[in-house]
């Protein structure tokens, strides 16, 4: 791929080659692993209790492959839950169209490492993250 970097180059150009930059890497990816094992990826829902930081031990984990672009999360949680994240990957990657529900009606996801651009979420970091927004609900279950 072709590009120069310019100083007077806006976040958007910067943003677009990104976009542009991560289709090109699907695509080719889709290729090169046509006869192989679909590499997959893993989001995992952690909660913990008012006060404590998250653990490897609460969590509720999904592999999926990396093509499935339409994921869907059912997780039950315990009542004590007092703060809940979502990590969709732990690489990169492009989130859009993301909804959370839940016992308790909808709930926001708020990206805590992310750029908005385009109605996507654009993670550069290895860790992308989103914070559930709980909103003084107590929540039992979650469907993203």
């Amino acid at each position: 791929m072709d590009a120069k970097w310019e100083k007077s180059g806006t976040k958007e150009d910067v943003l677009d080659l990104i976009l542009n930059r991560h289709q090109h890497m699907v695509e080719r990816c889709e290729i090169i692993h046509e006869t192989a094992v679909e590499p997959t990826a893993v989001a995992t829902v952690y909660w913990a209790k008012a006060g404590q930081v998250f653990q490897e031990t609460d969590t509720c984990k999904w592999e999926h492959p990396t093509s499935d672009h339409d994921l869907r999360i059912l997780c039950e949680l315990p009542a004590s839950s007092a703060l809940i994240r979502f990590d969709p990957a732990e690489f990169p990657c492009v989130v859009e169209d993301l909804h959370v529900y839940s016992n308790a009606g909808a709930l926001r996801a708020e990206p805590e490492n992310a750029m908005e651009y385009g109605g996507k979420y654009v993670f550069l970091d290895r860790d992308p993250k989103f914070e559930i927004a709980l909103d003084g609900k107590q929540v039992t279950s979650l469907d993203i």
